[in-house]
């Protein structure tokens, strides 16, 4: 019988030791494989992510300096106050004038900033600002101005225009513009 217990023995610490110890780790070294073909794969997309990034770096330094200046020109990532009053102001003294009285207004002075021109996408990081300044100057100079505004780069709509006549040839014009730029993304 003393024969008999120690092999006995022997299997049943070996059965316990399976279930304690071997079973666990062999499950969760299974788990860690399947685990690993989801981290082979994000490897994968990530590879094809950086590859499309490269290709696209690549087609975006193919541009001309001149053209990509432009188009930061045209809808700047950033809201630049200050640039866009000197740039009206430039527009304006070609023709005599001078922009007085340039004030940006607040969100909540913004009236028409709900309403969408059928022209209009609707995107989440597309951002308004309006602009209010005053000029003096004879009609057709101001026709001028608004048709070098127009023609300028940087996008712009006149959202209104307002005058007050006087007994010579100047009238006194108060314009509202609104512009954009992009927001970053989050």
């Amino acid at each position: 019988m003393n024969r008999f217990i120690f092999p006995t023995l022997l299997i049943v610490l070996s059965l316990g030791i399976l279930v304690i110890f071997v079973n666990p780790t062999y499950t969760r070294i299974g788990a860690m494989k399947g685990g690993s073909s989801d981290y082979n794969d994000a490897l994968t997309k990530s590879k094809e992510l950086q590859g499309l990034r490269e290709d696209l770096l690549n087609e975006y330094n193919t541009f001309p300096k001149t053209n990509i200046e432009r188009l930061k020109k045209m809808l700047p990532d950033h809201v630049d106050n200050v640039r866009l009053i000197i740039e009206i102001d430039n527009i304006a003294s070609q023709y005599g004038m001078t922009v007085k009285d340039a004030q940006i207004l607040s969100d909540r002075e913004q009236s028409n900033s709900n309403n969408l021109s059928i022209f209009e996408v609707r995107t989440e990081n597309k951002k308004t600002m309006s602009l209010s300044f005053t000029v003096v100057a004879p009609y057709e100079s101001f026709l001028r101005f608004l048709r070098d505004l127009e023609q300028n780069l940087r996008i712009v709509d006149i959202e209104s225009i307002s005058f007050s006549a006087s007994d010579v040839d100047l009238y006194e014009y108060d314009v509202t513009i609104k512009t954009y730029w992009l927001a970053p993304v989050n």
